[in-house]
């Protein structure tokens, strides 16, 4: 059973299989969820300090609520579906009309593509999507690529440690164990010695092996994966099999000339992480892809400044400035305090411009007759703050905020400015606050939505 939601809407208790009402059948199925939260720095860092799981939380009477992640989470014959709130034709618009799961990956990748601050490091094969019909098939495809142009640069050796009886010394002696137990017993030619080997068979490609085992019986590893995993196999027939969990994973220390592997290493975590009996033929799947969508955004939109607008810009990401240079209280004086951080920074010639992302609901502004009720109701009065505290910080005449546009609407010819007069060092200073609404969502034409949101930013800072 499959059932699609937008973010931040309710899945009513009736709306779910008869066997997943139950409260002992929810909180399973939380507790899977709260298992993925713990870790899910393998895939981004969005943040949150809460320790309690923020995917999908419980709403009163049975109720579930989705969040501000998006992706596919499937445990036990339940799929759940959560859809970006972009991919609405419009504000209030809770139809699912030419929204899929096809619409969902497309723009995942296209986004993860883009994204330089978020932790997405293995995102680079978009074609893999097209031969993709969900997400976990789509990660498989990634993984399996992965490994193979990490070994075909170079099969992975590790120094292991051993410690085993000799009949002559190797590495460091334990000369304890040699005066109290060899000795005494006349095994005068035997010495226990702990030493190190340069092996093959260490605990990384152990882990490889497994995943790729586990992934060759998955149902969603197509024909072509399923012959690129024996041949896998067949290079790794030396390692010993065993079963590994996520917690071996975190055993690994890689060096710099070993980064390759950081990404298997990281997409093992992820498999093994989801692993139950599900490998099985005749089981579910359960696995769970959600990723937050603010960091999709800000990680986009910076992503495709810098290749857009590099050559003529200086593009940076989370600038840091402190907002208070010194505390005192009485004779001791404290250095720094309260740290801001803006998203982007662009300088453009002697000009520096601030850009804060926002993503939120915005409605559209050209042709709407509630323009001046709707932006002053939706734009929040702390995001104005914010921007003005950087504008004075940095001596910024001009900021921004960027809000996502939703699917398949027109882009607005001009973006909203507004005016403040701020008073510095006894000088008045007028800031300018410029909200637009920039293309985020990609249908089968990506490069008209690339090009609407170069149109839109190169308005917004005057670049050409």
């Amino acid at each position: 059973m499959t059932i699609e939601r937008y973010e931040n809407q309710i899945i009513a208790n009736a709306d779910l299989p008869t066997e997943w009402r139950s409260k002992s059948a929810q909180k399973e199925f939380l507790d899977f969820l709260q298992t993925n939260w713990a870790q899910r720095s393998v895939f981004y860092d969005d943040g949150e300090t809460r320790g309690s799981q923020q995917f999908l939380v419980p709403a009163g009477l049975g109720d579930l609520r989705t969040q501000g992640y998006v992706g596919t989470v499937a445990y036990k014959g339940l799929r759940i579906n959560v859809y970006p709130k972009v991919f609405a034709r419009c504000k209030n618009d809770g139809s699912f009309a030419g929204v899929d799961e096809k619409l969902l990956m497309h723009n995942l990748v296209r986004w993860l593509v883009y994204v330089a601050k978020a932790d997405y490091p293995y995102i680079r094969i978009a074609a893999e999507a097209e031969k993709s019909d969900n997400l976990l098939a789509l990660f498989i495809s990634l993984y399996v690529r992965y490994v193979q142009a990490a070994l075909s640069r170079g099969l992975y050796y590790r120094y292991e440690e051993k410690a085993e009886d000799l009949q002559t010394v190797r590495g460091k002696l334990d000369g304890k164990d040699y005066v109290l137990r060899k000795y005494p017993n006349g095994l005068h030619d035997r010495f226990r010695c702990e030493y190190s080997t340069f092996e093959f068979d260490n605990l990384l490609n152990r882990i490889v092996k497994y995943t790729l085992t586990l992934l060759h019986k998955n149902k969603n590893t197509t024909a072509e994966n399923q012959k690129r995993i024996r041949s896998l196999l067949a290079k790794l027939g030396d390692v010993t099999d065993i079963r590994c969990t996520p917690q071996d994973c975190d055993k690994i220390r890689l060096n710099k000339l070993q980064e390759r592997y950081e990404i298997v290493l990281r997409l093992s975590k992820m498999f093994l992480l989801n692993q139950t009996a599900n490998f099985s033929e005749d089981s579910h799947d359960s696995f769970c892809f959600l990723f937050p969508m603010h960091v999709l955004f800000e990680g986009f939109i910076y992503g495709y400044m810098r290749q857009a607008f590099g050559a003529m810009a200086t593009v940076t990401a989370q600038k840091s400035k402190y907002l208070i240079d010194s505390i005192r209280l009485g004779e001791q004086e404290y250095r720094h305090a309260f740290k801001m951080r803006f998203d982007i920074s662009v300088k453009h010639g002697e000009t520096e411009y601030i850009l804060d992302t926002k993503y939120k609901a915005l409605s559209r502004f050209a042709g709407n007759a509630d323009f001046l009720h709707d932006i002053t109701g939706e734009v929040h009065n702390g995001d104005l703050y914010q921007v003005l505290t950087y504008a004075v910080s940095r001596g910024s005449k001009r900021v921004f905020l960027l809000y996502p546009q939703y699917r398949s609407e027109p882009i607005d010819p001009n973006p909203a400015v507004m005016k403040q007069t701020v008073r510095v060092n006894n000088t008045n200073s007028t800031v300018q606050i410029c909200i637009a609404r920039v293309p985020f969502v990609f249908e089968e034409d990506s490069e008209n939505t690339e090009e609407n949101l170069k149109t839109v930013l190169s308005r917004c800072l005057g670049i050409a």
